[in-house]
């Protein structure tokens, strides 16, 4: 990768702001193209609201694990290509500075023409995506390598190339909001075996896939008093709301209270998510132990931010310093929704330098439940295997398209630091994906 490329390491920023009106900027180590918009705050709500409804009929499509006939996948694409490419008409305005913007993103993905199955052979470059939390414009999603609409896919590499169009499969992306923290912690501590907590809604064959995942590699993860809820929570919603809260803000127990050898690294949640109220504060998390007549509780944003504090408040007043704390993957349909009209969203949550969470990892849609099992698995096998966090996410992108030809891996986000990784690979993890 040539330095000269590269400003601390991106090879492309895009900066998102939204006052009146949207305005992007996009800048390499040579030129920056600013672009004033003419669409509103509120038609961008409208651009969002019509992309979810569009991602809910994109992820149908691949409701079933069996792999799909290769014109009805291309087809699927083809139509998540068309909202991307109406969305981008409205914020450009212009096709002049669109050509532009797709040249800038070029430069910045080299191999974009190149199918990426094999994460070993090609290095996807870093963009960084910088806004504030309620400028939710879904750069992973849209066609800037080629607005051009995609012929029909034919072959597995002509699959590939459209795919590559969409910026989160040529590049990996990082969402952003403000500037970069000073104490970068690049280092996933699994010295014995990754130390995780796993909540979960028992109830989705996919979550019992994963605690499975999970107890069949004990060298490699140690999930000890999980996954929660177990049958030992209090029906009380408030009390179980607290309680999430508390085995949050403390990775040094596990969810037995038992006092954890190393530190949590990592939270996952696989589990249902309710984004669909107008209000943030009222998107909801699922959380069941799954047995037959098993509670499921709702776990609301606000309960869920007003407890984090608490906690944080506490550590305050008895002179405690709060975190470091574990990056969150948030498995669970929606979770890294950002409406533009809003101030609260679980990512904002997650990467407040008050709560000194790690990073954050979540869906921009509902995906259906086989899948959400089937790449975060094939995540951790690369994760866990060494490569680093933004690449592994990658990775796991082409994986799932190549194996089961479902381009699903696009909903996945990142905000985090895509330079993580583990301390100690574990190589034969990545040896038996296939």
């Amino acid at each position: 990768m040539s330095q000269i490329d590269l400003v601390n390491g991106v090879a492309l920023s895009i900066r998102i702001k939204i006052a009146d009106h949207c305005q992007l900027t996009f800048k390499n180590a040579t030129k920056e193209l600013p672009v004033e918009s003419d669409l509103s705050r509120d038609q961008l709500k409208s651009e969002r609201e019509a992309l979810r409804r569009d991602l809910d009929d994109f992820q149908k499509s691949f409701v079933a694990q069996e792999q799909r006939p290769l014109r009805n996948v291309s087809e699927a694409l083809g139509r998540l290509h068309l909202r991307g490419r109406t969305i981008l008409h409205h914020l450009f305005g212009s096709d002049e500075k669109l050509m532009e913007a797709r040249d800038m993103c070029r430069e910045a993905c080299p191999n974009w023409q190149q199918p990426g199955w094999d994460p070993a052979s090609l290095a996807p470059r870093l963009i960084e995506v910088r806004t504030s939390v309620d400028h939710g414009i879904p750069i992973d999603l849209l066609p800037l390598l080629d607005p051009l609409k995609p012929a029909q896919a034919e072959t597995m590499d002509d699959l590939a190339r459209s795919a590559a169009t969409l910026l989160g499969f040529s590049g990996i992306v990082r969402r952003t909001f403000g500037d970069t923290p000073d104490d970068r912690r690049l280092r996933i501590e699994n010295t014995d075996s990754l130390p995780l907590k796993m909540f979960w809604d028992g109830s989705l064959p996919g979550a019992r896939s994963a605690r499975k995942f999970f107890e069949e590699n004990p060298a490699h993860f140690d999930t000890k008093g999980g996954p929660w809820p177990d049958g030992t929570e209090s029906s009380d919603e408030t009390t179980f709301c607290e309680a999430v809260a508390d085995y949050l803000a403390d990775p040094e127990t596990s969810f037995d209270r038992a006092a954890r050898h190393q530190s949590d690294q990592l939270c996952y949640f696989f589990c249902h998510c309710d984004t669909a109220a107008a209000n943030p504060e009222d998107y909801v998390i699922y959380l069941s132990r799954g047995e037959m007549f098993s509670r499921r509780h709702g776990v609301k944003l606000q309960c869920l931010t007003d407890g984090l504090h608490q906690r944080n408040l506490r550590n305050l007043d008895a002179g405690r310093k709060t975190g470091p704390r574990p990056l969150i993957f948030l498995n669970a349909c929606g979770s890294a929704v950002l409406d533009p009209m809003a101030a609260a969203s679980f990512p904002k949550l997650f990467l407040s330098k008050t709560m000194g969470f790690l990073g954050f990892i979540g869906t921009e849609a509902t995906v259906p439940d086989w899948f959400g099992s089937m790449f975060a698995e094939v995540f951790y096998r690369h994760f866990v295997g060494g490569l680093q966090l933004g690449h592994a996410l990658h990775a796991a992108r082409w994986h799932m398209l190549r194996k089961y030809r479902s381009p699903l891996g696009i909903l996945y986000t990142l905000y985090a630091d895509p330079e993580i990784e583990v301390r100690n690979k574990v190589t034969n993890l990545r040896e038996l994906l296939g």
